[in-house]
């Protein structure tokens, strides 16, 4: 069951045992009527609170998450943010937080001094500043593995250099194992006195921990970093908001999908411009994705859109939560306008199919077949979906043959991601159109067949006079089946009889 449903529920329940209490001590000589006069301020209150829900749903569970620490989707079937240890330790923590009085400094760009007259060290630094991260990694490495009476001083800025060039690098080209082991030598080593240094490793390490799934020990790690904030009480507020940015992402990945959510807008408090996107970013495909929540959403994807940065790694996405989430919203012309907007000003043909699909929706049946018609010369994905904008454009034409041959033959390619909430609406938006044009040339048997489907995976913009038409072909196509199969048996009895 949808957890938007469960709150419902959760709410008609509460009036159900709150009005139902009185009456259960009316059997004790105490008049209903009377109970129900002096507990009237519980009932406003009650009346205020499910007003305050049904007006701003998001803004009352935020309300409640901050009086009693106990998420409301414990109750209401969202996934658990926490289990009851991690709530209670959570709890500690934020008073602990409070009462430490953290300062919030600039950020430091500098990695690691090298008071030392080592000629190694010296060239290690030389190297790294002038960006040759893998000469770095190489003569590091060789260094701790040749020298056998290294200091511990000098360990410890060979594997810093290590990684802090790692950082700067793809880190899928390296063994994830070896890294690991590195981080936690550092973290260990006494000489990591530095709280900036040792705040970047801690993340490092947890980041690590998380791209091999080890989620417990990631979050282990990141809590850890954050206890070392509290006992220093300061800290690099872009430290800080990547360390939020980090357990937000190991949130998501254990299913805490509100926790994730709040940790995430904590982060963005203390971000700079470009992990302030991230962070919104990830809040929005939060948003859509897991909780198929549209509004919020687009609320998140606008923002990042308005703060963005050029080359951004995730513009694609971004562009893909901001219109879809404006589709799903009913908004199709502003989706169709901020999509046709980003394909004029970037002069690219990667969304000409979700163009003419957005173009078909506002009536605009013109462009919507040109740009189509554009998107078949793209690659296999678009032009499945350009397929489908042409399909609905013949079945409007009409032309319903050549419409159910298009949506058969994309059909398929739709299936795969009928699982996925939004995926599901155009597998049975496809289903449905269909089975309209089935309907159109007669064929109601397979139109039944096909709306049936569509409306079991909750497809809603159904024309109701259409399917009772359908129903109505089908029952009576029945009957005429079985007094034809009944009179032809007739006819056989009675030649045998004879």
């Amino acid at each position: 069951m949808d957890y938007k449903k469960k709150e419902v529920f959760f709410i008609i329940g509460t009036w159900i045992i709150f009005l139902g209490i009185p009456y259960l001590f009316s059997y004790l000589d105490i008049p209903y009527k009377d109970i129900l006069v002096n507990s009237w301020w519980i009932y406003a209150l009650l009346l205020i609170a499910t007003f305050f829900y049904f007006c701003n749903p998001e803004a009352a569970r935020n309300v409640i998450c901050r009086i009693c620490e106990k998420k409301i989707e414990d109750v209401t079937g969202v996934p658990s943010a926490l289990g009851k240890k991690d709530n209670k330790d959570i709890k500690e923590f934020k008073e602990e937080i409070k009462k430490s009085e953290i300062t919030i400094v600039d950020d430091s760009e500098e990695v690691i001094k090298i008071n030392s007259k080592d000629s190694d060290l010296i060239q290690l630094s030389k190297d790294f500043y002038d960006e040759k991260y893998e000469k770095v990694i190489l003569d590091a490495s060789n260094k701790l593995t040749s020298d056998k009476k290294i200091t511990i001083k000098k360990e410890f800025c060979c594997r810093a250099f290590m990684e802090f060039s790692y950082s700067k690098m793809n880190f899928n080209q390296y063994k994830m194992e070896d890294r690991i082991g590195n981080l936690e030598s550092i973290i260990n080593n006494e000489q990591t006195k530095n709280m900036t240094i040792l705040l970047k490793f801690m993340i490092m390490l947890s980041q690590c921990y998380l791209q091999q799934n080890k989620t417990v020990d990631a979050l282990d790690i990141s809590y850890k970093a954050l206890h070392k904030i509290k006992e220093n009480k300061k800290c690099p507020s872009q430290l800080l908001a990547v360390l939020y940015y980090i357990q937000a992402k190991i949130f998501i990945s254990q299913d805490k999908i509100i926790q994730a959510i709040v940790t995430a807008k904590e982060g963005a408090k203390f971000a700079d411009e470009k992990l302030e996107c991230d962070l919104y970013r990830l809040i929005s495909s939060t948003y859509f994705n897991y909780l198929n929540d549209t509004k919020q959403a687009l609320l998140f994807a606008l923002k990042c859109w308005a703060k963005i940065y050029p080359n951004a790694k995730y513009l694609s996405q971004l562009v893909h939560l901001c219109y879809f989430s404006y589709f799903f919203e009913g908004r199709y012309q502003e989706a169709a306008d901020f999509l046709e907007n980003y394909t004029v000003t970037e002069k690219t043909n990667k969304y000409y199919a979700n163009l003419s699909y957005l173009l078909y929706k506002t009536g605009q049946f013109e462009k919507a077949k040109e740009y189509a018609e554009k998107a078949l010369e793209c690659e296999k994905d678009r032009a499945v979906a350009a397929k489908n904008t042409l399909a609905m454009l013949a079945m409007d034409t009409p032309n319903y043959e050549k419409a159910i041959y298009l949506f058969s033959e994309i059909l398929p390619s739709f299936e795969e991601d009928k699982e996925n909430p939004h995926g599901k609406y155009f597998y049975s938006e496809i289903l449905y159109n269909r089975g309209k044009c089935y309907a159109e040339l007669g064929n109601y048997q397979k139109a039944n067949e096909d709306i049936d489907t569509a409306i079991k995976l909750g497809f809603e913009n159904i024309d109701a006079k259409l399917f009772e038409e359908i129903q109505y072909n089908v029952i009576n196509s029945k009957i005429e089946d079985t007094k034809l199969i009944t009179d032809n048996t007739e006819k056989e009895n009675n030649s045998n009889a004879n």
